[in-house]
């Protein structure tokens, strides 16, 4: 994934991240607790839009374990498609 997307990811996953909080009934804290994060981090991200990339892949992990903020992100752009290729299960090898 080039920077430009990168970029677009991130400051997507930051827009929205307090969204996201909220359909999961998450304080900032509980989210820096399960990211591992500080809470500095995550006030940064919601105030001035900026997130760091392994701070971005660790929430897309967060809440894409659930199905309506997977599904939201999906729906905002925030989750390139690209990830469930990334991720699909290899199929079972033939013997």
């Amino acid at each position: 994934m080039n920077e430009l997307n990168r970029e677009k990811y991130t400051l997507a996953m930051a827009e929205n991240l307090q969204l996201l909080r909220a359909k999961l009934g998450l304080t900032q804290q509980e989210v820096c607790r399960l990211v591992g994060v500080s809470r500095q981090s995550i006030v940064q991200a919601e105030r001035s839009h900026k997130l760091a990339w392994n701070t971005y892949l660790a929430l897309v992990f967060l809440f894409s374990k659930n199905e309506q903020t997977r599904s939201l992100m999906a729906f905002l752009d925030i989750y390139p498609q690209e990830f469930d290729r990334l991720f699909e299960k290899p199929e079972e090898v033939r013997q």
